[in-house]
């Protein structure tokens, strides 16, 4: 599926907006964080729209993942990185968790850690279901 596509996975639809590799994360006046040597930050924008009845929890490890086609390796976000991006004031969001009110989109901002070395050519966004993680998924390339 193309990387920007609208797709609805259970109750939430995702929109992903932008992905980049950087050394650091916060504002560019003043970074609130760098990678450890060797690695680079890579962070992805999206917007969550839930479409339930009630309002949903979905912690930020729980359904946003890189995959590496590659070596198929799931990364997990870097939960210090993506706070410090957040309490920089360089992106929105809770420092944890989204918290979705029905119908009211959402943006978020995760950080995921990778080797410097890594070929963006073979990542992609793994999307899972945050109540069933090994059930329902959803796949975006990050380049054609």
């Amino acid at each position: 599926m193309p990387f920007n596509q609208p797709f609805v996975l259970t109750d939430l639809e995702y929109q992903f907006m932008a992905a980049k590799g950087k050394d650091y994360v916060g504002l560019d006046s003043n970074p609130a964080m760098r990678p450890p040597a060797g690695d680079a930050y890579f962070l992805v924008r999206y917007q969550v729209i839930n479409h339930g009845r009630s309002t949903a929890t979905v912690r930020n490890t729980a359904a946003v993942h890189l995959f590496d086609m590659r070596t198929k390796q799931v990364t997990d976000i870097n939960p210090a990185a993506t706070n410090a991006n957040v309490m920089s004031g360089a992106a929105t969001g809770l420092p944890d968790r989204l918290m979705l009110e029905p119908e009211r989109p959402q943006i978020q901002t995760l950080v995921f850690e990778v080797p410097s070395s890594t070929n963006v050519g073979q990542l992609a966004v793994l999307v899972t279901d945050p109540k069933d993680p090994k059930g329902a998924f959803q796949m975006l390339r990050l380049s054609n």
